[in-house]
């Protein structure tokens, strides 16, 4: 799974939400609680945000969620620019899910971009970022 974030703390969210042609998966308010929804009493967001679905890709496959990004980025790369240039945006990431593979067999894990994905992803001042997490039999 791969994922398109923005932020700011004077980001007005629903303003660029309601006009954009992204596929906007979330938005998040400054202030309002953070994960569960259902602790209100828990910490709040600092900024305010939207996360936009780029791949639906399996966490096993980060060669898949890279490949499906850089169509996302090419297909998208007007309204990316948009969003990028949008009153009170700080920062734009995209963020890669993969599971964690070192266990008895794996001792190290090294993950790699493609130099086109990179490329495409610093003209458009996007920040990519892995989010590593243990396989589900280790939950």
């Amino acid at each position: 799974m791969c994922v398109l974030r923005a932020s700011g703390s004077r980001f007005a969210v629903d303003r660029f939400a309601s006009k954009t042609s992204l596929p906007v998966y979330e938005v998040y308010r400054r202030g309002e609680p953070r994960l569960p929804r259902s602790r209100p009493k828990g910490p709040k967001h600092k900024t305010s945000g939207i996360t936009v679905a780029v791949s639906d890709a399996s966490w096993s496959k980060l060669p898949a969620q890279a490949r499906d990004a850089e169509r996302f980025l090419s297909k998208h790369k007007r309204e990316i620019a948009r969003l990028s240039r949008f009153p009170g945006v700080h920062g734009l990431v995209l963020d890669f899910s993969i599971y964690l593979r070192i266990g008895r067999k794996v001792v190290a894990q090294f993950d790699r971009f493609p130099v086109s994905l990179v490329r495409a992803a610093g003209k458009l001042g996007i920040a990519l970022e892995l989010s590593i997490y243990p396989p589900r039999s280790r939950r």
